[in-house]
């Protein structure tokens, strides 16, 4: 893990960055204390009909820096779960995109583009077969 998390702090920062300077963060990254052993589970919300949505972990999360730098670059598997416990559904969202609510059959969050402008964004949330939950 630990590796990885250096890998990604270097991978994070080096957009348009020369070989020299690639090497100094790599320098910079093996001074960071990473733990060794991270959360089972990210984030956690609660949709308006009581199911339990939960991301994995995302160490981009932890990165302290602008935005466009903690926000997963490749999509993200939330896990969704009945009042009662049983797993209901995993949800794959897009890369780039922070969910923030589960309401009336949509989710609700922030995408960013290409150059971090922020929208808000509405995804329908679709079943096995096209169907609308």
């Amino acid at each position: 893990m630990r590796q990885l998390a250096r890998e990604g702090y270097v991978n994070g920062n080096r957009q348009g960055s020369s070989n020299e300077m690639v090497e100094r963060l790599r320098a910079e990254a093996s001074h960071f204390r990473y733990p060794e052993r991270v959360p089972a589970f990210g984030r956690m919300m609660v949709a308006d009909n009581g199911h339990l949505w939960v991301s994995g972990f995302n160490p981009a999360e932890t990165i302290i820096g602008p935005k466009s730098e903690r926000v997963s670059r490749v999509p993200v598997r939330w896990s969704v779960y009945a009042p009662d416990g049983a797993w209901v559904a995993d949800i794959d969202v897009p890369a780039r995109f922070v969910p923030h609510a589960v309401a009336n059959g949509h989710l609700y969050g922030v995408s960013l583009d290409v150059d971090d402008t922020e929208s808000v964004t509405v995804w329908p949330i679709v079943g096995a077969g096209g169907r609308r939950r």
